[in-house]
């Protein structure tokens, strides 16, 4: 007697399961989705000079550059901020002084100041697979619990092709980074 009922319960367990997987996969296209907007717009919005502000970091001190200011020759880190937008951009940018190499750490923040996406921008000479200059992408999306839920990479040489075997590569210029989950936790909030 209890058999005869079984079988259809089972049934119906299976496909319930398999229903909330269905949602919860829609569901994670959709953050992806919204998120992968959010980094080009706010990839846009790094490109109004009015919207953002820039530091240069000298020896630990930061600077806020204004048109009027020239460049010294030694600078450790380039700041941009755009807080008034959404989402939020954070930018740091790190160029070796021979010129070698240049690191660019990118977080997105949404509104509540947390970490929706993160990218990582990588240009660099010697990289023994192929003459001339490579780039290096990586790009992670999160989700509201800070699980990344899509992380894509790509490498492409100087004529922007897809470097697809990277095994004799040397990535001299992979330093270490923090990813800021949250907005309140960058180490530079705008001077004004």
């Amino acid at each position: 007697m209890i058999s005869k009922y079984l079988l259809p319960i089972l049934f119906l367990l299976i496909i319930l399961i398999s229903c909330v997987d269905n949602l919860e996969n829609k569901r994670i296209e959709k953050v992806i989705e919204t998120s992968k907007l959010m980094i080009i717009r706010g990839d846009s919005i790094m490109k109004v000079n009015n919207m953002v502000k820039v530091y240069m970091q000298i020896d630990g001190e930061y600077l806020k550059i204004n048109d009027s200011i020239s460049f010294p020759n030694k600078i450790d880190n380039i700041i941009k901020i755009s807080e008034e937008s959404q989402p939020i951009v954070y930018v740091e940018q790190s160029i070796s002084e021979s010129g070698d190499w240049n690191n660019i750490y990118i977080h997105y923040f949404d509104t509540q100041g947390k970490l929706i996406a993160f990218v990582r921008n990588s240009s660099f000479f010697n990289g023994i697979c192929r003459e001339g200059v490579l780039s290096e992408k990586t790009m992670l999306i999160y989700d509201n619990e800070f699980n990344i839920i899509l992380e894509e990479y790509e490498l492409r040489d100087e004529s922007n092709k897809l470097v697809i075997d990277t095994s004799d590569c040397m990535f001299n210029y992979r330093y270490n980074y923090e990813v800021y989950k949250l907005y309140k936790n960058v180490p530079l909030k705008p001077l004004n």
